[in-house]
């Protein structure tokens, strides 16, 4: 298992995601909600959100989970607990990922 922070300084790892996928070794991000809030402010993550009448944090975390990354959720409040623990139920769309790939990518 490999922690590393998930943001556009480290170009969001996409070189060493690709040497763990491709050695069975498990990503785990941090400081993806804090460290992009250009990307949580976007118009497919805001599209998405709206759509299922969620916050942009979980839209965010299912994309990350979508790509394969383990997300390291560092709050403090139970009301954002509780809403992250369901992450794992909410399945985006190939084109919605695709939309938030562009992001990363760009």
């Amino acid at each position: 298992m490999l922690q590393n922070r998930f943001y556009a300084d480290s170009e969001y790892d996409v070189e060493l995601r690709a040497f763990c996928d491709a050695n069975a070794i498990r990503y785990q991000r941090f400081w993806s909600l804090t460290a992009n809030p250009h990307l949580l402010g976007s118009e497919p993550v805001i599209r998405a959100a709206m759509a299922r009448h969620i916050g942009t944090p979980q839209i965010f975390y299912a994309y990350l989970i979508a790509k394969g990354i383990t997300p390291i959720d560092g709050t403090t409040s139970s009301v954002h607990m509780q809403e992250d623990l369901h992450v794992s139920e909410i399945h985006l769309a190939p084109d919605k990922i695709a939309a938030i790939d562009r992001l990363l990518l760009s």
